[in-house]
């Protein structure tokens, strides 16, 4: 029983730990697409630009 709840505490740890990694990945994979997406949107604003003032 001792060793079931040791090992229950320990996936319980794993899993709490797992769970913080993921938000973290989720949230840097947000903030690297918001960040793709404002230089896609800069660019094709100065290339629309460059094509209107030739």
């Amino acid at each position: 029983m001792i060793g079931q709840n040791r090992q229950a505490a320990f996936q319980q740890i794993k899993a709490d730990h797992d769970f913080v990694e993921q938000e973290l990945e989720l949230r840097t994979n947000t903030e690297l697409t918001r960040a793709i997406h404002l230089m896609t949107t800069e660019l094709h604003r100065r290339l629309i630009e460059d094509t209107a003032e030739q």
